[in-house]
C-alpha cells in the first residue's frame, strides 16, 4: 500500500470522526434547548391551570361570603408545586367625621392568603382578589368585589384563616375546603363621613394600589417603606362595612 493511500485512509477516518462529533454535538444542543423550551411551556401551563382553579376558588368563596352558603370545596391540581396559607396580610378600614368625632372608627383584621407556588411563579388568593406573581412582580388577574364612590362605600372584609396549619406539596390533587365561620357588621351608616380609608399591608401592596386606584372614587398610593396600599374616598354619603371569617382546610 502506498503512502498516499495511507494518508487518504487517515484523512477519511479523521473526517468521519469530525462529522460524527459535530452531529452528536448538534443533537445535544437541540435536546438541551428543546428540553428547556418544553420545561418553560410546562411551567407556564401549570401556572395557567392554577390561575383557572383559583378563579373557581374565588367564585366558591363568594358563595360562602355573600350568599350564606355554609361550605364550598375546590379541587386544585398540583404538579411539582405547593399549596399553602401564606404570610399574614393586614387590612385596616377606618372613617372620619370631624363634625361628630364619636362616629369615627378604625378596625383592623389579619387574613391568610392561599398561595400556589411553582418554580418562580405564584398564584395568590386574598380578600377576593387573585394575583399572579413572578420575577417581574405581581398583578391582579381578578378584581375585588366592592363599591367605593362618594355616594356609598360597600366593603366586605374577607378574613381567610387556617383551621389547622397546612402546606401541601408534590403532584397530587388537593381539596380546598372553605367553611363560613362568623359574620358581623362593622358599620351601616346613612350619615356622611369626611373620608373612608382602606389600607392593605401585603408583599403585593404595589399590585393592590394599582388595582384599586381609580376604582370608583378610590384614590390609592403605594407606601413602599411599609409595604402598604393606602386608599381613600372623600365625602362619602353612606358607608357599609362588614367582616366575614372563613376557615380554610386542605384535604
Amino acid at each position: 500500500m502506498s503512502a498516499r493511500s495511507d494518508r487518504r485512509g487517515v484523512s477519511d477516518t479523521i473526517g468521519f470522526v469530525f462529522i460524527f462529533a459535530m452531529i452528536v454535538a448538534t443533537i445535544g444542543l437541540v435536546l438541551a434547548g428543546g428540553l428547556t423550551a418544553l420545561e418553560s411551556v410546562r411551567d407556564v401551563e401549570r401556572v395557567d391551570n392554577a390561575q383557572r382553579a383559583f378563579d373557581v376558588l374565588a367564585e366558591n368563596v363568594d358563595d360562602v361570603r355573600f350568599d350564606g352558603v355554609p361550605s364550598r370545596a375546590t379541587e386544585i391540581k398540583l404538579s411539582d408545586a405547593s399549596l399553602s396559607l401564606g404570610d399574614p396580610v393586614t387590612v385596616n378600614v377606618s372613617a372620619t367625621d370631624t363634625s361628630s368625632p364619636g362616629r369615627s372608627f378604625s378596625t383592623e383584621y389579619t387574613t391568610r392568603p392561599v398561595v400556589f407556588e411553582a418554580a418562580e411563579s405564584r398564584v395568590v388568593y386574598t380578600m377576593g382578589v387573585v394575583f399572579r406573581e413572578g420575577s417581574g412582580g405581581a398583578a391582579a388577574v381578578r378584581s375585588p368585589s366592592l363599591v367605593a364612590t362618594d355616594e356609598r362605600v360597600v366593603l366586605s372584609v374577607l378574613v381567610t384563616r387556617a383551621r389547622s396549619e397546612a402546606s401541601v406539596a408534590g403532584s397530587t390533587t388537593v381539596l380546598v375546603r372553605t367553611n363560613r365561620a362568623t359574620q358581623r357588621v362593622v358599620t351601616a351608616s346613612e350619615e356622611p363621613f369626611d373620608a373612608v380609608y382602606l389600607n392593605v399591608t401585603s408583599p403585593r401592596a404595589g399590585a393592590w394600589a394599582r388595582e384599586l386606584d381609580g376604582r370608583g372614587d378610590l384614590s390609592c398610593s403605594h407606601d413602599a417603606a411599609t409595604d402598604t396600599a393606602r386608599c381613600e374616598v372623600r365625602n362619602v354619603a353612606r358607608t357599609y362595612v362588614s367582616v366575614v371569617e372563613v376557615d380554610v382546610t386542605f384535604e
